[in-house]
């Protein structure tokens, strides 16, 4: 059993509409990295300035991780496997079936 998900992300996701768009693209596109901008004009279709504070609230609640680089700074959804699922409960999207998920057909 996953740790409850922390009251600030639970908090960020409700209250911020843009946290959630944000986490809703990259839970449905988990290996997706952009800018700043990128994600303004290509993920969720809003000011840059919003983003970049959305993105900072999610970067302190764990759950999305920042990567700088010499040409700008980088955006990821975390590796943390225990918050991928807290987040994809929190958002509403089941979880990705893999194996050991569902029944083999009966073999004789």
């Amino acid at each position: 059993m996953s740790d409850p998900m922390p009251a600030s992300l639970a908090a960020a996701l409700e209250e911020f509409p843009l946290c959630r768009k944000i986490i809703l693209f990259l839970i449905e596109n988990e290996n997706a990295m952009d800018t700043a901008r990128g994600i303004a004009v290509c993920w969720v279709e809003s000011d840059e300035v919003a983003v970049q504070a959305a993105l900072d609230q999610l970067i302190m609640c764990g759950a999305v991780n920042a990567h700088t680089l010499r040409s700008g700074t980088l955006y990821s959804l975390t590796p943390n496997q225990s918050v991928r699922a807290q987040l994809r409960t929190a958002v509403g999207v089941a979880p990705k079936m893999g194996s050991g998920h569902g029944r083999a057909p009966a073999t004789q």
